[in-house]
């Protein structure tokens, strides 16, 4: 295996045609269509994609392009279709990551589309959804400087009457972590029900399990500290739950 190389590629390929953009059709970067799938809970519609949701083949995948320590917390859905898409759901919050990767000349134009200019060449209104609010900016994570688009969801009527009237969607991001020399490979978090932007501070937790950048020294602190955290609420349950007994058996005894 060659030496991970972890700089930053400022290659841009020269803008040259409209249309609907490369990316868009290998899958618009997600354009939320997971995510309003696990709204809608049209679960069907993976199971002709053999193994799509079975993890013990869709983590080795991502492994192989996004290198991780130990298998993170997340449900993986997976679909290699010319590209390869995974989606990461935080099932506690419903929380969505999705990496794709796109390879040769279609991904080279794809990061151009999506990166080169001062907001993505993207279709803006789908109907069942519109992309609202883009902002572009760096986000540092691992050491590295990652080139990062904001945008907001916004779901259509038939999706807002499906949640009672609210925005199931919110804000989202597009963030590049291609390596140099490496296939075009794209990140997009997406927060529901969130008011403001997608913060820095979410989009490094959520990429805290991968190899992202070669600083993950403080990444590696702060899942420690959080494995500390949830140690010592466990550790806190089981004495109350030790003294509750006890007082349980103390008020036996007295009766008896």
């Amino acid at each position: 295996m060659s030496e991970t190389q972890w700089g930053d590629d400022d290659q841009q390929p020269v803008k040259k045609k409209k249309g609907l953009p490369t990316w868009a059709k290998i899958g618009c970067g997600g354009c939320g269509i997971v995510l309003l799938i696990g709204i809608l809970g049209i679960g069907f519609l993976f199971t002709k994609f053999k193994d799509a949701r079975n993890p013990d083949v869709q983590w080795p995948k991502l492994q192989a392009i996004l290198p991780f320590d130990e298998r993170p917390d997340y449900d993986i859905t997976g679909v290699q279709l010319g590209q390869e898409q995974y989606t990461l759901t935080d099932l506690s919050n419903g929380v969505q990551g999705q990496f794709t990767r796109v390879p040769g000349a279609r991904g080279v134009e794809a990061r151009e589309e999506m990166f080169a200019g001062d907001t993505p060449e993207m279709p803006t209104d789908l109907v069942v959804m519109k992309f609202e609010d883009f902002e572009k900016g760096v986000v540092s994570v691992q050491g590295r400087e990652l080139p990062i688009v904001r945008f907001r969801m916004e779901a259509g009527s038939l999706l807002k009457k499906a949640a009672d009237g609210e925005n199931p969607l919110g804000p989202s991001c597009f963030v590049d972590l291609t390596k140099p020399g490496e296939d075009f490979l794209f990140f997009q978090l997406t927060v529901p029900r969130q008011d403001g932007p997608v913060g820095d501070g979410q989009v490094r937790e959520f990429l805290a399990p991968f190899h992202v950048g070669p600083d993950r020294t403080a990444t590696r602190a702060m899942m420690e500290a959080a494995g500390d955290a949830v140690d010592e609420a466990v550790d806190g349950l089981r004495e109350a739950g030790e003294r509750e007994l006890q007082k349980v058996l103390d008020s036996a005894g007295e009766d008896g």
